[in-house]
């Protein structure tokens, strides 16, 4: 775990405050924080296609850490595997997903990642804000100068961070309930934009490809993309008019996350390198 003794008042806080609301928000949504209104559409070709309905198992990583995960195996209420032939012991992993990036993600991000674009006063656009962890963070966990945006398709969720929101009264976020693609003004004056593999498992293959054109069309030069996982790996298999690499330029976060973490060994390592941090260069 993170030395609690190097963090200021402040931080410490802003992390409780954090953790305190992923607790309030586990009475809100099932422990797979997907909505009834909500279609799930699996990959069929690429990353992630290995997952079905039968093999995998949606865990929101905001809710729950890896201990309440642990936790919930031991009690019976969520399993590691299933059964490939019913009554037999061909059993295979289940493939575990989340909807949303853990704390530990989340405090990286906004604790290190963003500062160091030396930017007073990013503004910040989390598309596929779900629940809201992503702008609750930067809220708690940036400075007062940030301005924040979440665009959330799902009415549902909307509404509960704008309930959250108000009671909790987080400072400069606005929601807007909107297909990113009807946004193009917020996303042409994006300095950060943080995605969590959000076009992937809500959207057929042909809009997947629609929504990375859009991207491609407006992002600015500079702007920064926070995403998990790669996004070379999840493109590899849709057919866009540009190629990755040629409009976006990785910086490695390997030597930042240790850093943070002081250890390669642990599991908040693990989710931090599993973000990757882009830079817009080309058009």
């Amino acid at each position: 775990m993170l030395c609690f003794s190097k963090w200021s008042k402040k931080i410490r806080k802003s992390l409780f405050k954090l953790a305190q609301t992923a607790e309030e928000l586990k009475a809100k949504v099932s422990p797979e924080a997907i909505m009834p209104t909500e279609s799930i559409a699996y990959p069929t070709v690429g990353y992630d296609s290995d997952c079905n309905a039968v093999n995998t198992l949606h865990i929101d990583n905001f809710l729950f850490t890896d201990d309440d995960v642990d936790q919930m195996v031991d009690e019976g209420k969520v399993s590691r595997y299933y059964c490939k032939q019913c009554g037999s012991k061909d059993l295979e992993a289940l493939n575990f997903i989340s909807h949303s990036l853990s704390k530990e993600q989340i405090e990286f991000m906004f604790r290190r990642l963003v500062p160091l674009l030396q930017n007073p006063s990013p503004f910040i656009v989390n598309i596929g804000s779900r629940m809201g962890a992503v702008i609750f963070g930067a809220s708690l966990l940036g400075e007062s100068d940030w301005k924040i945006a979440g665009i959330e398709l799902n009415p549902e969720f909307a509404k509960l961070q704008m309930e959250f929101v108000k009671q909790h009264a987080f400072p400069n976020i606005e929601i807007c309930c909107s297909d990113v693609r009807n946004q193009a003004s917020m996303i042409q004056t994006a300095d950060v934009v943080v995605m969590n593999n959000v076009f992937s498992f809500f959207m057929s293959a042909e809009e997947r490809v629609s929504c990375w054109e859009f991207l491609h069309k407006n992002l600015k030069p500079g702007c920064v993309i926070i995403h998990n996982p790669a996004i070379c790996d999840i493109a590899e298999h849709l057919p866009l008019s540009f190629k990755v690499e040629e409009w976006l330029q990785e910086k490695r976060l390997f030597e930042i996350a240790y850093e943070f973490c002081g250890t390669e060994k642990s599991t908040e390592y693990e989710d931090c390198t599993q973000l990757h941090m882009f830079r817009v260069i080309g058009s």
